[in-house]
């Protein structure tokens, strides 16, 4: 069970981050403590329908996109798609990838 509250809390950070968020602003929204907020993130609180619908309501997501994690798998998908294309691609590619990678990074 606290593999399924860590993976839980590990998608509100995520969605808090990328809103700029703090803990404190989340859990103001919500009306709940800012200590609840931050063991929800470590998968130490459980978790009611009713508060899952308050934080994803502070987040502007739905409660399905805390449960679903088609982020994670996207990004999975994405590293195997970059994987082959190295494993099939020239000497010349790989290097011009290299490159391209090292100026946006």
């Amino acid at each position: 069970m606290s593999d399924v509250l860590e993976k839980l809390g590990r998608r509100v950070r995520h969605f808090r981050m990328e809103k700029k968020l703090t803990q404190e602003g989340v859990a103001e929204l919500c009306e709940l403590s800012a200590k609840y907020i931050s063991d929800l993130e470590r998968g130490k609180a459980n978790v009611t329908i009713i508060v899952l619908g308050k934080v994803a309501a502070s987040l502007g997501i739905t409660a399905v996109d805390l449960l679903v994690n088609e982020h994670e798998a996207e990004r999975a998908s994405l590293v195997k798609e970059i994987t082959q294309f190295l494993e099939t691609a020239d000497d010349a590619k790989v290097r011009a990838l290299y490159r391209i990678m090292k100026g946006v990074l």
